[in-house]
């Protein structure tokens, strides 16, 4: 599955087939919600098909974005006769705009409420298919614990950046956002912009309390300095954390309160990280110079 710009989704079943691509887009562009030049993105990991993409609200399919023979009948961008709808997105919270499952509307409070707050991060619980974490643009923290209800109406969310023990989060951009595989409640989440123009640090470890709803949140931002961070990801296995900056990719290792650079990349824009816990392997992915993979101790 891919994007373009704007909620703009296709899908393949065809491997490297360059003509294989459906295009499931059609529910998305027609919520007419606002969303990111580039929408965020989270497969499933323990649901075969199950795909989530964040607008104003977060939306699902469990099936790849329909049924495949449909989809190439009907919807292939070079063959199809785009007769049917094509896609089958399904917005989680109910369809309403400003109703319980729009995060950008007023109620989840009537800070950084409007259309402009929409979704930039998405991250699903590697081993909990009911667990998932969402934030929006100008800073509001969301968990799901029942994100794979199978009515998407009745999904809900819980807002946790206002109420986290230590104070308020930052009311900016959160880039990213890295969840403990063996608990799915522990995240490291991870903000762009500056403290100068919107007070708070750039990286917080956060835990949710599923009990008692409550969330804490220590600032882990150490010796980054006033920087945008633009994505992380958390090597659960080492305790290492690397965060994706606008000169290239810093490491913090285990119980360091210093960040370091890392070598093999030149000083680009890195807006994408993923650590294959598996391989070892942390791929990064820049604004113009490609991706670049190091393996990792």
């Amino acid at each position: 599955m891919h994007t373009y710009y704007n909620p703009q989704v296709d899908v393949t079943f065809r491997g490297s087939d360059p003509s294989g691509w459906d295009w499931i887009g059609d529910p998305l562009l027609g919520s007419r919600e606002t969303s990111s030049f580039y929408i965020p993105m989270e497969g499933d990991r323990t649901a075969a098909g199950s795909v989530y993409v964040g607008l104003q609200h977060v939306w699902r399919t469990t099936d790849n974005g329909g049924d495949q023979a449909t989809l190439d009948q009907h919807c292939n961008e070079f063959t199809g006769d785009f007769s049917i709808t094509c896609g089958d997105w399904q917005p989680l919270g109910g369809s309403s705009l400003n109703g319980p499952g729009d995060l950008s509307g007023t109620t989840y409070g009537t800070d950084n409420a409007g259309a402009g707050n929409y979704v930039v991060a998405l991250t699903h619980a590697q081993r909990r298919t009911n667990i998932l974490w969402a934030a929006t643009r100008r800073g509001r923290l969301f968990i799901s614990t029942d994100a794979n209800a199978a009515d998407p109406s009745s999904v809900t969310f819980t807002r946790l950046d206002q109420s986290a023990v230590g104070g308020p989060l930052p009311t900016r951009f959160i880039s990213g956002i890295s969840v403990d595989p063996k608990d799915p409640y522990h995240a490291v989440v991870s903000y762009s912009g500056y403290s100068a123009y919107a007070a708070g640090g750039h990286l917080y470890d956060v835990r949710y309390d599923p009990a008692t709803k409550q969330i804490t949140a220590k600032d882990i931002s150490a010796d980054v300095g006033d920087q945008p961070l633009t994505a992380v990801a958390y090597d659960w296995r080492t305790g290492a954390i690397y965060a994706g900056t606008d000169w290239g990719v810093l490491v913090q290792p285990a119980g360091s309160n210093h960040w370091l650079t890392t070598d093999g990349m030149p000083q680009v824009a890195v807006y994408g990280l993923t650590l294959d816990e598996f391989s070892h392997r942390l791929y990064a992915a820049t604004h113009g110079r490609g991706w670049y993979v190091n393996r990792i101790n």
